[in-house]
């Protein structure tokens, strides 16, 4: 399955050729070196190629070496570019080896230490030749983040990197997005058409269809002939929940399906699902696959009910953004808060993960193989992908997990700033009763994405 933390990040450190000093550029990138290792470190899954074979400083001062740089970072397949500036660095050279990749860029810089008394010039200039670097980029069209210039141990320097790695892993995700949609979507659902061709040339996103026909037949198959697979599938539902409601054939039925969604998605490529919860499963087999939808996304593979396309493009963002530390789900916005005007019900009939089950719950999978638990609390974004006639946007916001009323299905009640400016924009904008969530605060992140892909950022709590 597609690996949502996973990211090769090139790394190109610059400097200015003669001034400032070249020697304290060289020591001030080994410095800087030191200090990115320790943070890409925490952050793991994170492969640093860098340009130690262009010469000895390992530094990019000369736009004659920009080739070479730029072709072994094709060779390695960067997903990602940081230039960090140990002086006032080159400009032409970091524009010319940018222009080279449709990448997340990185800029910055370490904080300079004041001039010395009398004559001394500035030791590094790095701040005065960021605003030189990022002019040359945006004059050549070329979207780029910049981390502010700060000292080598501030906390911003952790956070913006791991920020940025959140980022380039969302949009990561995108550029590979590839969308299995098993069957056609709801009949009496308007609101889950999607345009496929706006999708593919604004996107480039693929929309692979998949009969039922072809579900059920592997279904079939597997329980047939990988027996195996399936009882070894079942005990570790049974493991899971500690109210155990669904009969064995169910189960067995549940465990198929599972795993034909997940043979699917390998045979076409797919990174991400968008599933008919309402016919095939229900009609032939008597039960509805929403547990085997949340345990895929649980392990790697969103599926999104309702065959909601745009509601995958959420989720595959979400969880890029995350980087699996917490699954996506997906739910209904349903109804207001009793006592909260600011909460609002999220929910759906049974496919959230079930790793997000509240701690003082007990979970339980019905005979319909629904998951029935509330989801825990905590902080929360919450995300809507839409468009219509190829303008697509998101709305994201954050809120928490809140107390309230005990329901049926999976469910979560969340508080947010204002209710009343979040229902407005979701009304007036391209978005359904759908949204996704993912525990975590990562609206910087998605308005980041949304530059770099081309959506438009509509932000919640944005007056």
């Amino acid at each position: 399955m597609y690996n949502y933390r996973k990211l090769v990040l090139g790394y190109a450190p610059t400097r200015r050729f003669d001034f400032p000093d070249p020697k304290n550029a060289y020591e001030n990138s080994l410095k800087i070196r030191r200090r990115v290792d320790e943070i890409l470190e925490k952050i793991g899954d994170v492969e640093l190629v860098d340009i130690s074979f262009l010469n000895e400083e390992a530094l990019l001062y000369q736009a004659c070496d920009v080739e070479r740089a730029a072709q072994y970072f094709r060779e390695k397949k960067i997903d990602a570019l940081f230039v960090p500036h140990a002086n006032f660095g080159n400009e032409e050279a970091v524009v010319k080896l940018c222009r080279e990749f449709s990448v997340p860029i990185l800029v910055w810089g370490p904080r300079d230490e004041a001039p010395p008394g009398g004559y001394g010039y500035r030791q590094t200039d790095t701040q005065c030749g960021l605003f030189a670097t990022t002019m040359g980029l945006l004059r050549e069209g070329l979207t780029y983040t910049y981390l502010e210039n700060c000292w080598l141990e501030d906390p911003k320097l952790e956070q913006g990197i791991e920020n940025f790695i959140r980022t380039a892993c969302a949009v990561k995700a995108v550029k590979n997005m590839k969308i299995g949609q098993i069957g056609p979507r709801p009949r009496d659902f308007l609101s889950v058409i999607v345009d496929e061709g706006a999708l593919v040339n604004q996107l480039k996103i693929d929309t692979v269809p998949i009969d039922g026909t072809e579900l059920v037949t592997e279904i079939e198959r597997i329980r047939k002939e990988d027996r195996g697979a399936v009882e070894k599938l079942v005990q570790e539902t049974k493991q899971s929940f500690p109210c155990y409601s669904i009969s064995e054939k169910h189960a067995e039925i549940t465990a198929a399906t599972e795993l034909a969604i997940r043979n699917l998605a390998e045979t076409y490529g797919c990174t991400i699902m968008a599933g008919d919860c309402w016919y095939v499963n229900p009609l032939i087999y008597e039960c509805y696959p929403c547990y085997a939808f949340g345990n895929l996304t649980e392990k790697g593979l969103p599926v999104i009910c309702e065959t909601d396309i745009y509601g995958a493009v959420t989720a595959g963002i979400l969880t890029g953004a995350a980087r699996m530390e917490s699954p996506a789900f997906t739910a209904d916005m349903t109804i207001r808060h009793p006592e909260n005007d600011n909460a609002e019900l999220l929910w759906h009939c049974g496919p959230f993960p079930k790793s997000l089950a509240k701690p003082s719950c007990n979970p339980e999978l019905t005979d319909e193989c629904m998951g029935r638990y509330e989801i825990q609390g905590g902080d929360l974004t919450i995300a809507r992908f839409g468009g219509v006639c190829g303008d697509f946007q998101m709305f994201f916001g954050e809120g928490k997990g809140v107390e309230g009323p005990e329901t049926g299905g999976n469910y979560i009640w969340v508080e947010v700033e204002d209710w009343s400016r979040w229902e407005r924009k979701l009304m007036y904008g391209p978005y359904i009763h759908h949204a996704c969530g993912v525990h975590g605060k990562y609206s910087e992140i998605l308005k980041e994405v949304c530059r770099y892909t081309g959506i438009r950022a509509d932000e919640a709590d944005e007056r």
